[in-house]
């Protein structure tokens, strides 16, 4: 998240108003298998909490439905 707003800048917002459009982002395509590294360590440590456990069995999905 703070890769992708220093990237943006200025065209980062909580309000809607036009910023402009982004069309080169490839950041975010090199960050995911980081992401899942780091969920994976993530979740090395927290299988040890029974609520932890109850919670993954509800939720299929770690990252985004479908991908992973």
């Amino acid at each position: 998240m703070l890769a992708g707003w220093l990237y943006l800048g200025r065209r980062f917002g909580i309000l809607p108003a036009n910023r402009g459009l982004v069309r080169d982002f490839a950041l975010v395509a090199l960050t995911v298998p980081f992401m899942v590294w780091r969920i994976a360590l993530e979740e090395e440590l927290l299988d040890r909490d029974p609520g932890y456990l109850a919670y993954r069995e509800r939720v299929r999905w770690r990252l985004a439905p479908g991908m992973f």
